[in-house]
This record gives C-alpha cells, structure tokens and sequence, in this order.
C-alpha cells in the first residue's frame, strides 16, 4: 500500500492499515509529519499551527492518543475556560448548570430565549449529522451560518453566541459558512446532542498534537522530501511516480491513499480521475490563515482560556487562547503562552503581507484587547495556514464525491482519498478521514479475497 501524505489523515490510514498487517510505504513531500498539526519547541514553548484545542469527544484521537503510548504526555486535558470580546472588553461566558444556552455577553434576553430553540432543530436534523461522514447532512446545505441563525436566533444571537462559536473552530466566515458545519460543530461538543445540553468541556492536550504527529511517524518511518508527482495505473497494479532530492524511484501498490489537501490530490491523481472527481476536488474552497504564537514570561490565568472575538468588535482577531506554563506543558513553568487565529478577513487582506507587518498588526490587536499581553513579551512566531472552507453547496459536493467513490470501488478501482476537506478544519476530522479510507480499503481488499 502507499499513501500519499504524512498529515493526521495519512498518519491516520497508514497507522491503522499497518495494525491491520499491511506493508505501507508513506510519502511525505516536506520534511516533518503532521500537517496543519505539526508544530515545534522553542525554548521550552510548544509552538502550534492551530488554536490546540480539542472536545472532550473526540473519541478517535483519544483512541489513537493510547495506542501510540503517550496519553501519559498528552492527558488528561487540561479544560479551557471561555470567554469572548463585548464592548472592546474580556468577559466570561457563563455556563449554568444544565442550561442549553450559557451566558454569552451580548446576547439579548429575547434572543436568549429564542436559543431555547436549538434542541428542538437539533432533533429535527440529527438522524443525517454524522461527523465522520458529514456529506449524509447535505439536504440541509441550502442556508449559510448567517441566514440559519438570524432566522431561528435573532441578530444578536447570530452575532454574539452562533457565529463567534463556529468561526472560532473554523476561522471561516459565517456569512458563507454552510448552516451544516455548525450543526456538525454543535454534535461534535455537547455532551448530548439530542437535547443540545451541555456537559462536554474544551480542553488542551497537556503537550503539542504535534509530539503525537512525530510518534506515529518515528512507527511508519516516511519517505520524507518525496514529493508524488503522478499517479498512473489500471484495476490491477496502481504506480505512484516520486521526485526526492536523490533522483526517487516509482512506488508500485495494490492500492493507494491520497491524503492531501483537495488540490493536490487533483494534479497527482489526474490521470486516473473522472470528470466528477476532478470536478469535486477543483471546486474544494480553502482560506489562508495566521496563527501567532507568543512566549510571555508569565501569565496571570489560572487555566487555559480561549476568547472569542465577534464580528462586531472589527478585530484582526478571530480567537486565541492563553495557557498558564506548567511543568512538563506547553510553557515552562513560570511563564505563559498565547495563540492567537488571524480573522478570515484580515488573512485575506494581508495574505501578501510580510511577516513582520502580519506579526506587527497582531500583536497590536492583542494589546488593545487585552492590554497586559502586550507585557513580558519573549518572543513570537508567525505560521501561514491554509484552512479548507464548507461553504453552502460544499456538503452536497461531498455527497457527489463520495458516491463517485462507492461505485469505482465496486468498479473495483483501489484509489482513496483522505483529508480534512472532506470531513472538517479540526485535527479530529483530519485523522477521521484517514482512519476511514483505511477502513473502505481494507474492506475492499477483504471482498477481493
């Protein structure tokens, strides 16, 4: 088997297709593991390409988390308080008790009330949320973020509770955004979907995802700096061409997974696709992104805590979130360490832009928003991301896709895909998509025998 792509989806389909008793080859074209979910140390700081937090159910990486033997480094989370920007200040967002709907500064009585709704929707929609396979929802892909929530929830609830929620996990643009992904979002972190009570909590690994990233790769061993240039073949033998700094050599495969962004896997995998495969995968949408890591040398929060900014507040800012240090964390004890997400329109205006200029501005928005994070400042570090988009319309392109790839299966063609397009922008998505592709592979080659 060969799979194509050493992010959490490739690491993913090549973990669980090695467990099965598969010879994988993994090719990796950069020179690290992890994709959107790599990351490094610096100084004793856990520097990351994502705001790191994760959902109490997020059951397939916990899973993966104990098979690879570090749930002794990585848990238990460590739970992140929330707050959000009203008014150019911090406040807290109030859970009580067992309130469907907590406390969100900003969010009008009547609209409050409106948001009792929510259990009521979600029982309406939940039989086609699915979050590991999302396209099922696509009969609901017809209204934006935007549209659903000032519909059901009012202004204020749009503004101060729905969107700020979701584009915070998606750094997406709720005016765009498909009403699906924040009905997969809402399954995904309550503790019981049904009813929409809360119960489940936000937490952060106590080291980076990035250590888990290496870990499952130090098992696989990639071929790193191998970058796959086309893929060609029949029913029968499928062959991967390679391009490495000394010379590379064609990878031959029973059967081959492309975990890649969309576009990617577009240009490797062209020769083999069909007209509505190659139209699925060029239409896939994906925003640039910013995240700013920056070590304090020390931090006045207890725990961690993320802070959502609305749109409203017109802030280069979409979120971030500030740990205390702690030892054997993600700071050095002592310190702290703040990530902060670029808003989607200001990534968009200053894709361009030199790092010093992006670093710059939003160091500056850290500082007017909260001004004691502008002390104490050690260093920082600048990522450029790409995020994939669900915008409307993309969840009935998945549906087309995916039952493109249920009847080439049957056709008997051994070519899959994985990716964070086609399930979510959160690293639970990402590793998802490979697991499943190593399981319709799997099942294949049973059939086969």
């Amino acid at each position: 088997m060969v799979v194509i792509g050493a992010g959490l989806a490739g690491l993913g389909a090549a973990w669980d297709l090695a467990r099965r008793g598969c010879e994988v080859t993994l090719l990796e074209r950069t020179g690290v593991p992890g994709g959107r979910s790599a990351g490094t140390i610096r100084d004793g700081y856990s520097l990351e390409r994502g705001i790191p937090v994760v959902a109490s159910g997020d059951r397939r990486l916990f899973s993966w988390i104990h098979e690879t033997g570090l749930s002794g480094e990585l848990l238990p989370l460590r739970p992140v308080e929330s707050y959000q920007v009203f008014e150019g200040r911090v406040r807290a967002i109030r859970a009580v008790g067992g309130a469907r709907v907590p406390r969100v500064p900003g969010l009008r009585r009547l609209d409050a009330l409106r948001a009792l709704r929510l259990p009521r929707l979600m029982r309406r929609y939940r039989s086609q949320l699915d979050p590991e396979a999302p396209e099922r929802a696509a009969r609901w892909d017809d209204r934006s973020v935007a549209e659903f929530a000032r519909l059901y929830f009012g202004t204020s609830g749009l503004e101060r509770w729905v969107a700020p929620a979701i584009t915070a996990a998606t750094l997406d643009d709720e005016r765009e955004l498909s009403r699906v992904a924040f009905l997969l979002h809402r399954v995904a972190v309550t503790a019981d979907p049904d009813t929409g009570r809360v119960g489940g909590h936000a937490g952060v690994p106590r080291r980076g995802l990035h250590e888990l990233a290496c870990a499952a790769a130090d098992r696989l061993r990639p071929r790193y700096e191998a970058r796959a240039t086309e893929l060609r073949g029949g029913r029968g033998e499928l062959q991967v061409d390679v391009e490495e700094r000394k010379g590379g050599a064609p990878c031959s495969a029973d059967a081959v997974v492309v975990a890649t962004s969309a576009s990617e896997a577009a240009r490797i995998a062209e020769p083999l696709l069909t007209a509505a495969e190659r139209d699925a995968l060029t239409a896939a949408r994906s925003l640039p992104g910013f995240v700013l890591s920056v070590a304090l040398d020390g931090s006045s929060a207890f725990h961690p805590r993320q802070v959502r900014v609305p749109r409203p507040e017109a802030s280069a800012i979409e979120t971030w979130l500030e740990e205390p240090g702690a030892t054997g964390g993600r700071a050095p004890a002592g310190r702290g360490l703040v990530t902060a997400a670029a808003a989607a329109g200001f990534a968009r205006a200053h894709e361009a832009a030199p790092d010093d200029v992006v670093i710059k501005a939003l160091c500056g928005e850290l500082e007017r928003l909260e001004p004691r994070l502008g002390r104490g400042i050690l260093f920082t570090h600048l990522e450029r991301i790409v995020v994939p988009r669900f915008e409307v319309g993309a969840y009935r392109r998945l549906d087309r896709f995916q039952r493109v790839q249920r009847d080439l299966r049957r056709s008997g063609r051994r070519l899959y895909f994985a990716g964070d397009h086609l399930i979510g922008p959160r690293p639970e998505d990402a590793l998802v998509s490979g697991l499943r592709a190593a399981e319709a592979l799997a099942e294949d080659l049973g059939d086969a025998s």
